[in-house]
């Protein structure tokens, strides 16, 4: 696989070794070009982290990321979805796997695939085989309905939430320190009130 001008990298997963790490950070900054790779770390791959900074021969590791910290309910949000609709995802993936798995070996063993399904559930009848049917549809359902949800919350951008109690809280803050450094420092807005030159 070789795409051009990568710019950035994100490790959503730590990988088990220096050599994956490498590769896939390896995948922006090709030739005489710049990016970034940036590794999501949760506090319990810390350790492994920390191994794989070191077995790369670093003795610190790589600046944090700076993040906006009251953007965090929205990731967690965004992040809950995800792993429900990739739980969802394995687990019609690995119902297909199985099926296909029956269906190919009752086919090399001449065996109806219907037979072949009978045998291997546990409720043969009819009535178990249209129960099947329904909750396959139903997660089907509820997959598709958990997609569209994701789909819509990552649509919309993070926006910091700012308090309405302190006008100088959240996002606003940053405004105001923006536009004290383009009056040389002077914060309080007032003539003649900011440092003295």
């Amino acid at each position: 696989l070789d795409v051009k001008d990568i710019k950035v990298v994100v490790h959503y997963q730590l990988p088990a070794s220096v050599d994956t790490y490498i590769h896939r950070a390896g995948r922006t900054g090709r030739g005489t070009g710049q990016g970034v790779s940036v590794a999501l770390v949760a506090p319990d791959e810390a350790q492994r982290w920390t191994a794989l900074v070191r077995a790369m021969g670093h003795t610190q590791p790589p600046p944090s990321f700076p993040m906006d910290l009251t953007l965090m309910p929205q990731v967690v949000e965004r992040l809950k979805v995800a792993l429900k609709v990739d739980e969802a995802d394995r687990g019609a993936r690995k119902a297909a796997a199985e099926s296909s798995w029956a269906a190919r070996n009752a086919q090399e063993l001449g065996i109806d695939e219907a037979v072949a399904a009978d045998l291997a559930d546990d409720d043969s009848d009819d009535d178990g085989a249209l129960r099947r049917k329904r909750l396959r549809k139903h997660k089907e359902s509820e997959l598709n309905s958990l997609r569209t949800s994701l789909a819509g919350l990552l649509a919309q951008p993070l926006a910091p939430r700012m308090s309405r109690s302190f006008f100088t809280g959240g996002a606003v803050s940053g405004v105001a320190l923006s536009a004290a450094a383009s009056r040389g420092g002077d914060v309080s807005g007032g003539a003649g009130e900011g440092p003295s030159a």
